[in-house]
């Protein structure tokens, strides 16, 4: 009897141990990382811009992620037009926000691949500041146009710490759902950027 009680007790081990499937395995990870980018890039009368941005990315198995991310031009641009008063100074500016897809590729390697891409929206607009009965300045929109943006990147990353990344790299911002915009047209929105990433990573 008590053969046959440790063999039903045996089975129903193996059994409980083996009946539970799951979609993940227990060793699952899940983690994070806040990221900072300054991006040089040529557009606006080709003249160099530089925006910056930070986005929140998770990431599973420190190989795939998604999340999300702001960019701005740091410094606006001068900006004249027939259509504007000539009586004051104009500036337009531009910025974009969207999903953030990540691919890195050997990221326990010092040096290794980060394949990245932007999927969102972003608006051009231009201003001018006024001066109101207070002497308190005020910004005022004389025009916006928003578009679509798919921006894939390419950056070699560097392990600084096993939480801290260094990464450099490119991208090229694609513009689409874009009209006449002050007689800009979307190429002069699209563009090549040298993109410098400094990212902290949740997982220490």
């Amino acid at each position: 009897m008590k053969k046959l009680i440790t063999l039903i007790l045996l089975a129903f081990a193996g059994f409980t141990a083996n009946a539970h499937e799951t979609l993940f395995s227990n060793n699952f990870q899940l983690n994070c990382y806040l990221g900072a980018d300054i991006k040089f890039t040529n557009n606006l009368n080709a003249d160099l811009s530089v925006l910056l941005g930070g986005k929140v990315v998770f990431f599973i198995y420190d190989q795939f992620g998604m999340g999300f991310g702001t960019w701005h031009t740091v410094s606006s641009n001068d900006f004249t037009h027939d259509a504007l008063p000539i009586d004051r100074d104009f500036d337009i500016d531009f910025g974009y926000s969207g999903i953030h897809f990540d691919y890195i590729y050997n990221h326990y390697d010092l040096i290794h691949v980060n394949l990245n891409c932007i999927v969102g929206i972003g608006k051009t607009y231009v201003t001018t500041e006024y001066l109101d009965d207070c002497n308190t300045s005020y910004t005022k929109q004389y025009g916006h146009e928003y578009f679509g943006i798919i921006e894939p990147g390419f950056q070699f990353e560097l392990n600084v710490f096993s939480w801290m990344k260094l990464a450099l790299g490119g991208s090229y911002r694609y513009i689409y759902e874009f009209d006449d915009f002050y007689g800009y047209k979307k190429s002069d929105m699209e563009g090549i950027s040298g993109v410098l990433t400094f990212r902290i990573s949740s997982k220490y």
